[in-house]
C-alpha cells in the first residue's frame, strides 16, 4: 500500500491533550500507512509558523492534521486557505465545536480510519480585519457577554474542567457584566445592540444549535444580534434562539456578507474560543476556500 505523508501539529496545552492519547493516535495512523511528522506548538502563532515552514520547505505532504481546539484550528487554517493540501482534525480541545459541526468521530481509532477513507469538502471561513492584524474564524466571533466569559477563563482552568470552565465563568458574568450598547453595520445597515454572535457554523459551546443550518459552505454568515441591557433579557433571548431560532424584540438573525464594528476596542470579543481585541473590525468572507476532510456520512448541511 502506498505510504502517505501527514504533518500533525498538536497543541500540548489543549483541554484534552495527553502524551498517551497522542502516541496512540499516531500509531493508528501508522497502521494505515501514514508517515506522520509530529510537531508540538510552544506559543501562540507557532502552529501557523510550523505549517508555513513545512509548506515552504517542499516537504511531501498529503495532509495537515490539527490537534487542538477551535482556536488552534483557526490559527493554522489561515495558512491553508487556497492551498491544495487538505486539513483534518484530531479534536483534543475543551469544546471542539468545529469538530462537532463536521461530525468528526471522537474515537481516535475511528477518526484515523475516517482520515484514511476521507471525503474532501470546501468551506469558506470568515476574515476579521483590523488596523493591527488580519485573522480568520471557522466557527464564530462573539461580542459582548460570551467575549467576557472567554476573557475570564484561564488556560489552567480550561485544562482542569474542560467545557465546565465556561459555565463557571458564565456565573461570574451574570454578576458582573453590564451589557453596554454599541453600533454594528451589516451590509450597509446600522444597528444598535448589546451583544452579537457572528457565526459560520450552527453549533455553539458544544452541541447547542443556534442557527437553522451551517453556513460553512456558503459565502456569507449569520449575524445574531441581541438588544438586551441586562442578563435577564439576554437569557430569555438566548433561550428563544436555542429553541425557536426566530426574530423577537430582543433578538434578530440576519444573513450577512460584510460586517463592520467601528468602535470595538471597548467590547469584549472572542474568536473560536480565544480572546480577541481590536479598535475597529471588518468581517468578510475569505475569497479562498479551506479544504478539509469530513466523514462520508456527514449529515450536517454543507
Amino acid at each position: 500500500m502506498l505510504t502517505r505523508y501527514a504533518l500533525l501539529i498538536v497543541n500540548p496545552i489543549a483541554g484534552h491533550y495527553s502524551k498517551r492519547r497522542l502516541h496512540k493516535f499516531v500509531h493508528y495512523l501508522q497502521q494505515l500507512n501514514w508517515h506522520v511528522f509530529v510537531e508540538p506548538t510552544h506559543f501562540k502563532g507557532h502552529g501557523a509558523q510550523l505549517a508555513q515552514n513545512y509548506i515552504n520547505s517542499g516537504t511531501q505532504l498529503d495532509l495537515i492534521i490539527i490537534g487542538g481546539g477551535d482556536g488552534t484550528i483557526s490559527e493554522i487554517a489561515q495558512i491553508l486557505l487556497g492551498q491544495t493540501i487538505p486539513l483534518a482534525l484530531f479534536p483534543i480541545g475543551s469544546a471542539n465545536v468545529f469538530a462537532r459541526e463536521l461530525n468528526i468521530d471522537f474515537n481516535d481509532r475511528r477518526n484515523a480510519i475516517m482520515i484514511s477513507h476521507y471525503c474532501q469538502k470546501e468551506i469558506w471561513p470568515a476574515i476579521v480585519s483590523s488596523d493591527q492584524s488580519k485573522t480568520i474564524f471557522i466557527q464564530m466571533l462573539g461580542m459582548g457577554p460570551d467575549g467576557w466569559v472567554v476573557h475570564n477563563v484561564s488556560t489552567k482552568i480550561k485544562k482542569i474542567f474542560g467545557r465546565a470552565a465556561y459555565v463557571l465563568s458564565t456565573f461570574l458574568m451574570i454578576l458582573r457584566y453590564k451589557f453596554p450598547e454599541f453600533s454594528i453595520f451589516i451590509d450597509g445597515h446600522s444597528y444598535k445592540i448589546n451583544a452579537a454572535i457572528i457565526s459560520k457554523g450552527c453549533f455553539y459551546g458544544g452541541n447547542f444549535q443556534i442557527t437553522a443550518a451551517s453556513k460553512q459552505s456558503s459565502k456569507n454568515c449569520d449575524a445574531i444580534l441581541f438588544r438586551c441591557n441586562n442578563f435577564y433579557k439576554f437569557g430569555l433571548a438566548f433561550l428563544k434562539l436555542l429553541f425557536c431560532k426566530k426574530n423577537t424584540d430582543h433578538l434578530e438573525i440576519i444573513t450577512a456578507k460584510e460586517i463592520i464594528v467601528p468602535a470595538s476596542d471597548n467590547i469584549f470579543m472572542q474568536i473560536d474560543g480565544d480572546v480577541f481585541s481590536a479598535k475597529e473590525i471588518k468581517i468578510s468572507i475569505s475569497p479562498h476556500p479551506l479544504r478539509l476532510l469530513v466523514p462520508k456520512n456527514n449529515s450536517n448541511n454543507f
